[in-house]
């Protein structure tokens, strides 16, 4: 499988309870249907995890290259709340970019530290977000 955003190799990482393909050249991850789910469902022990489908938001005017899993048409460019994401429209498959990982991390660093040490529970946000800080955590050592 080839990185949507810069064509280079998708590795498969285990993350959890799941098996994610990262991008060895720019960060970016791939998640099958139900692998992002799956991994909230891990982190937070949810019995019926929430797809996070439903919230995204198409920008027609953004585009991505084509579905690494089934190689369709390019990915849909949108939103969920204010993350960036691409969505194949045949399988289902989310794309998070490596940038977008960097930026969410840095503005996690940032409200955690205007928190303060008391306050870093308060700094979390949706669970949707929750989910992307773990992956940017995670992946912040690549």
């Amino acid at each position: 499988m080839h990185c949507p955003e810069c064509s280079h190799a998708l590795i498969p990482e285990q993350l959890e309870l799941i098996t994610v393909d990262r991008c060895a050249s720019c960060s970016g991850v791939w998640f099958d249907a139900g692998e992002l789910e799956t991994f909230r469902m891990s982190i937070e022990g949810a019995e019926a995890p929430e797809s996070i489908l439903p919230r995204f938001s198409p920008n027609p005017r953004l585009s991505c290259g084509p579905c690494p899993r089934c190689e369709s048409d390019e990915l849909q460019i949108g939103s969920v709340g204010e993350r960036a994401i691409g969505v194949c429209g045949r399988c289902s498959g989310i794309f998070v970019s490596g940038d977008e990982l960097k930026q969410f991390s840095k503005s996690r660093a940032r409200r955690i530290a205007e928190a303060g040490a008391g306050g870093v529970a308060e700094a979390a946000s949706s669970a949707p977000d929750l989910v992307l800080e773990l992956l940017a955590g995670l992946f912040s050592g690549f």
